[in-house]
Order: structure tokens, then sequence, then C-alpha cells
């Protein structure tokens, strides 16, 4: 009978205590949120979602600019190899190389940058015969010098008895016709020279000092 009431005791305590166990291991039940929590939540989730956004945007625009260099570095080595294969296509033969379709072009071998016009082109200056030019010629012709310095002008001739011209009436100095200073030089003292239609230039091997120191011709 003892045992009896013994283990009857033990299987109520037992009972009694399951319910104490189960309270104790049992999950509390999760706080309720309050409006303020939720804002924050909500915040902080737009808050990643709008970094995403701009991280995307950055990542982008990183891209873009990136592709936009290489297209132009691309075109400006293409740029920079046409211009260099236009130059080497363009460069002038070597000296001493004539090329076929220059000799085919230009038989005669003459130099392209003297005109061949004969329009164009300057005749050089030859002596001429004193006696095949007149004094309308020689009046208002340049005098110069052995180097092509102007002297002055012919202003007028002196005839021999037998009409022909013995000297020449040469202004010089002075400025506007102002100062001018004129002298007579014999034509032993000259030489003609002619492009040709009446174009006449008078040579002397007179140096400026000698003219200044010969007489002035009054006429």
């Amino acid at each position: 009978m003892f045992r009896k009431l013994m283990m009857t005791g033990s299987i109520l305590s037992m009972m009694l205590a399951v319910p104490a166990v189960a309270q104790e291991t049992a999950p509390a039940a999760p706080a309720e949120k309050t409006p303020l929590a939720t804002e924050a939540e909500n915040a902080l989730e737009a808050t990643g979602e709008a970094a995403d956004a701009v991280g995307n945007v950055a990542t982008s625009a990183a891209e873009s600019a990136a592709e936009s260099v290489g297209e132009a570095a691309e075109q400006t080595g293409d740029a920079a190899s046409e211009v260099i294969q236009d130059l080497t296509a363009t460069d002038a033969p070597d000296a001493g190389v004539t090329e076929p379709d220059a000799v085919a072009n230009d038989p005669a071998g003459t130099d392209p940058m003297v005109p061949t016009d004969p329009a164009l082109a300057v005749p050089p200056l030859v002596p001429v015969d004193l006696a095949q030019v007149t004094a309308e010629d020689l009046t208002g012709a340049d005098l110069r010098n052995n180097t092509n310095e102007t002297l002055g002008e012919v202003e007028d001739v002196t005839l021999d008895s037998a009409g022909q011209i013995d000297a020449l009436i040469v202004g010089f100095g002075g400025f506007l016709g102002f100062g001018e200073k004129t002298v007579l030089i014999p034509v032993d003292r000259i030489e003609v020279m002619s492009r040709g239609e009446g174009d006449v230039t008078v040579v002397t091997d007179l140096t400026p000092e000698a003219l200044d120191e010969m007489p002035e011709y009054n006429g």
C-alpha cells in the first residue's frame, strides 16, 4: 500500500513539473513593432535601393566613358596612319633618280620652277651695239654699275658732228628732282644692254664716288 502511494505521488509530481518546463522552454512571442521602427526599416531599405541604383548608374557611365575613349583613340590612330601613308606616297624622289613619268612629260628636262610660257619668261639682258639704239631708247634708261646697283637715270644724249651718240646726260642723287646732279658720261665708259623691244639698261664701271667727283653738266 505504501509503495502505491509513493508511486502515485511521483506521478503527480511529474505531471505538475511538465507544464512548468514547457512554459520555461517555450519561445517568447515576438514583440510587436512600433510605427517608428517600421518607418526606420522602410527608410533603410529605400536608402539601400538608392545606393544600389547609384552604383549601377556610375558603373554604366564608367563603362560608357571607357568605351568612348577607346573608340576615339582607335579613330585617332587610324587618322594618323592615313596621314603617314599620304605623306609617304607624296614624298619627292631621291636626288639623282629620274621618274619615268617626269621624263615622259618633260622630255627636254626643263626646270619646272622656270616659267615655260614665253609670255611669262623674262628675257636676259644682252649687250647691243650703240649704233642699234636710238636717243629715244636711251632716254629714261637706268644707269647701273657692275653689281646691278642703280646709280641714276639717262635724261638725254649728246651727238657728235656726224650725228652719232657720243655721251649720255645722266642725273643722279637728290629726291624727287631736288638736289639732283647732272653729269656727262662719254660712251666709252658705258655699255648698252637690252632685253629687246626698246627695253634698255646702261651699265658703267663708274662708282657713285666717281660720279660725285665729275663736273656738273649745265647743257
